[in-house]
């Protein structure tokens, strides 16, 4: 069937059928991913209202101009955690609904097919079911905040936005925490009635971010998730010139490290073949020209196990008694060697490469997801 065709297939739920249309495409496949693409999804709607915790509308509109390639969750963990946990919330979710046979149907709005939605389940008697399957620290923190948690907020956006589409006037989002196995050990619900106000709102927002990506002008940056791209060909000449002289830069300094731990472990040893001189004796020195190395080496008592100590003596403890929880006694060695062994290493480099690992600005170079086109060769 062509994306976007109605569905002539018989249907069993007659009472609400005709306030939307039945999309029959896969959840998953390709044609579902080309039928997103062309309008306004459940997964879009939490980011266009701000209420999603990883999502922003520059995000979603990146990806809808192009710009992004979709991110792969093939092997996300909270993807993968809720396709191992569907089979048994899905079961869970009816047997909550009287046993009703849970439809997954993709949707879209009769009125304006912009809005489309992915549901995970529709009841013959037309409520609307999103199922979520949050890790064990997150279902903890949703039984605790209730319906200010995140997770919560940005789900019930997304339900309220499928009984949008659907023009149903009710709807349930179910939370499970679940075992390795995919077994529902406890869950939460919370029901939603219709909210036309909120529907409306949606739809605004909703037509007015089609038009950016209509027109291709990006929405406004959120400065705490959003990644600044550059955003013309120029930019991405200037911000690729700068960005490849940090690639040389740390590639120069890994080698650099490298060396460093190279030298390391030869001082070290150097070391070593000082110390097998020093015999019984506590001070070394070997004249080299003119200068020297020195080592001196001194006797350190072994630390006070005063946990042991209090475990085993109740009351007043007699100060003597503190010998026998020493620890073993050890030697600690100075040592004064020559500067000129790291002669080789650029000094200045290696203090900057201490303070960027100090720094609270984490640099990662990756593989990117964006995709800037490239001029045609008139207009360059």
């Amino acid at each position: 069937m062509v994306v976007g065709q109605r569905s002539d297939r018989s249907c069993p739920i007659r009472r609400w059928r005709k306030s939307m249309r039945i999309i029959d495409v896969a959840q998953g496949s390709q044609e579902w991913l080309a039928w997103r693409r062309e309008g306004i999804t459940g997964t879009d709607m939490p980011a266009l209202m701000k209420q999603s915790a990883y999502l922003t509308p520059l995000m979603v509109w990146r990806e809808k101009v192009g710009l992004m390639l979709p991110e792969d969750l093939s092997r996300d963990p909270n993807v993968l955690r809720g396709k191992r946990c569907e089979p048994a919330n899905r079961r869970l979710a009816e047997s909550l609904l009287g046993g009703e046979f849970l439809l997954p149907y993709c949707i879209e709005d009769e009125e304006d097919p912009l809005f489309r939605f992915s549901s995970d389940g529709i009841t013959d008697g037309g409520i609307m079911v999103e199922i979520k399957a949050p890790g064990e620290k997150v279902f903890r923190e949703i039984q605790e905040q209730g319906v200010k948690h995140p997770a919560v907020q940005s789900g019930g956006v997304q339900l309220q936005y499928g009984m949008s589409v659907g023009k149903l006037s009710k709807g349930m989002l179910l939370m499970c925490l679940n075992d390795e196995e995919g077994n529902v050990l406890a869950h939460l619900v919370l029901w939603r009635e219709a909210k036309p106000n909120v529907w409306e709102n949606m739809r605004r927002i909703g037509r007015e971010f089609h038009q950016l990506v209509l027109s291709q002008t990006p929405p406004e940056l959120d400065p705490e998730k959003d990644v600044v791209y550059p955003t013309n060909y120029e930019q991405q000449l200037e911000w690729g010139e700068k960005a490849q002289a940090y690639i040389a830069a740390e590639a120069k300094l890994n080698r650099l490290v490298k060396l460093v731990d190279a030298r390391k472990q030869r001082l070290k040893d150097a070391q070593a073949n000082l110390e097998a001189l020093m015999g019984n004796y506590s001070k070394l020195a070997c004249p080299v020209e003119d200068r020297e190395v020195a080592l001196t080496r001194w006797g350190k008592r072994g630390s006070i196990d005063y946990k042991q100590l209090i475990e085993d003596h109740h009351g007043p403890i007699d100060p003597s008694l503190a010998d026998m929880y020493r620890k073993q006694s050890g030697y600690v060695d100075y040592k004064a060697m020559a500067d000129d062994l790291f002669g080789a290493i650029d000094q200045t480099v290696l203090q900057s490469y201490r303070k960027a690992v100090t720094s609270q600005i984490k640099t990662t170079v990756r593989n990117s997801r964006y995709q800037l086109p490239l001029p045609s060769a008139a207009a360059a």
